[in-house]
């Protein structure tokens, strides 16, 4: 400000501070990594057309809007070959499994559903059982609801099993009015307690009719009749949810719509009624400026852009969002499934450098997913359903082998699960047949590789294993079980746990 008033003597401080903002504004503007798409139109408009731009340096085109650029081709952008050496990247795979998550706010979905948009969404926002209420989720609303939300499948999970142990004080203190001595805070008391507005047996008695039943199975339909659709992310960590919440819901379907981060939203699923493991996201041109480092077998760090990616390749997504300055590598692994007019459509595969190896194999953690999900199918002739896994490659003894660490619970209510030993070692063998042709070779023919191993874990011990992420710092609201751990900590507590173990019986066939 002295530099200025220097050279504008006259000036009032209202104009020097507005010389100094747009001094600050042009600059950034010299550093910025992208300019604004043109609008399209019409429908059938390519959603990507461009002016040509440098997406490292100065802007050499321009438009009539003020979102963000991609080039038309790679005429006028070059690619950095060395990623170590440019300075700008923001390299979020070191921060573990949390830097990059996925996203999902509301969405206009309801539209695909009969009723879908004559209702209520109930949205939980989930962050650890300890600061959740008995009387936090808003049953009265229930002949209204026609979706429930969460950012994350686990959220939803964890809601339900929350409830599940504590319905009998909620419906204690809807029934009485009030909620119970032991949560202090007064804030929350005087909420909770204008929301219920004095004692309410009816409902009450609702809720205690579909809770006190011998199993949950279809919870969500039950307590919520008119619910068409649940939302939330089931993608990705989040997918081994999906049985669970299959089972919670009555197979009610499941809506995965929006593919996004801390940093950006990326893109959109076109297509909501599609199974889990079948969505796609288009990739919206006009959220951040994206590009993407090839990220199949052999490729030299090789960068292309949006417009320039190829069908069944595999990428990392580098972005630059509006605060530019910081170009982002998210860490997940993605492949173009396709197109949405010019836009690309992505599958999430995994996030970077997520693997198993005791030998030469290296197992990602597609691999592991792919396996477990053919490992639940086996769990549905049983009572048992899988509420939690995570896992790790033990080199301890010889031969090495992989260790899945498994929190069952019974589809009946019950505070004892029965285990089926025959069950369990299938469940072992089809992971094993499930594993790449090298992890299979390895184990049958070079004897390198040991049996699979599932040891199943306490009730509560992945609540546990979330307290100690907390602990240390990890978000609340964002945390997702690790599919796979390399914590002494984390190991620790799994295995002070553990209930019993069983192994593959037999070796995969190559």
């Amino acid at each position: 400000m002295a530099e200025l008033r220097m050279t504008h003597r006259h000036a009032t401080e209202d104009e020097l501070r507005q010389l100094r903002d747009n001094g600050f504004a042009a600059w950034l503007r010299s550093y910025v990594c992208y300019i604004s798409y043109p609008r399209v139109t019409y429908r059938d408009d390519p959603w990507v057309t461009v002016t040509q731009i440098n997406p490292r340096g100065r802007v050499d085109g321009t438009s009539d809007d003020d979102e963000p650029l991609q080039p038309e081709s790679t005429s006028n952008a070059q690619a950095v070959e060395d990623l170590e050496n440019v300075q700008l990247v923001e390299n979020l795979t070191v921060f573990g499994h949390d830097a990059g998550v996925h996203s999902e706010p509301e969405a206009e979905v309801g539209g695909h559903f009969e009723g879908g948009q004559k209702g209520k969404a109930l949205t939980l926002f989930f962050t650890r059982p300890q600061s959740t209420t008995p009387c936090g989720l808003p049953i009265s609303t229930s002949d209204e609801v026609v979706n429930v939300t969460a950012t994350f499948a686990s959220s939803l999970v964890g809601a339900i099993t929350f409830l599940e142990s504590y319905w009998k004080e909620m419906c204690s203190n809807i029934r009485n009015g009030h909620v119970s001595e032991w949560i202090t805070d007064l804030s929350c008391r005087d909420a909770v307690t204008n929301i219920l507005g004095g004692g309410n047996s009816e409902l009450a008695d609702r809720i205690e009719k579909e809770c006190n039943t011998k199993s949950w199975e279809g919870i969500f339909t039950r307590l919520w009749p008119k619910v068409k659709f649940i939302q939330s992310t089931v993608t990705g960590q989040n997918s081994q949810c999906i049985p669970m919440l299959e089972f919670y819901s009555n197979n009610v379907p499941l809506i995965s719509t929006v593919y996004a981060s801390s940093e950006t939203m990326f893109g959109i699923n076109m297509n909501p009624f599609c199974k889990p493991q079948d969505v796609s996201y288009t990739f919206i041109p006009t959220l951040s400026y994206f590009e993407f480092i090839l990220a199949d077998e052999g490729n030299k760090g090789e960068i292309v852009d949006l417009v320039n990616v190829k069908i069944g390749s595999y990428y990392e997504p580098l972005i630059t969002n509006y605060y530019g300055l910081h170009r982002y590598r998210m860490g997940d692994i993605l492949q173009v499934s396709g197109f949405y007019n010019d836009a690309p459509q992505f599958r999430f595969v995994r996030r970077k450098n997520v693997a198993l190896s005791v030998s030469l194999e290296v197992t990602t953690e597609e691999d592991i997913l792919k396996a477990l999900n053919n490992a639940t199918l086996v769990l549905k002739s049983s009572d048992l359903v899988l509420m939690g896994f995570t896992c790790y490659a033990d080199i301890s003894t010889l031969p090495g082998h992989y260790i899945f660490y498994w929190e069952l619970k019974s589809k009946t209510i019950s505070d004892i699960v029965k285990l089926d030993n025959k069950v369990l070692v299938e469940c072992c063998c089809v992971m094993e047949e499930s594993l790449c042709a090298l992890y299979r070779e390895l184990r049958s023919k070079d004897g390198s590789i040991g049996a699979l191993e599932i040891r199943v874990v306490q009730q509560e011990t992945f609540n546990s294993l979330m307290e100690l992420a907390i602990s240390q710092g990890a978000s609340p609201s964002q945390y997702k079980t690790p599919i796979c751990i390399n914590s002494s900590e984390a190991s620790a507590v799994l295995e002070s746990n553990v209930l019993a173990c069983f192994f593959s019986d037999k070796s995969p066939t190559l």
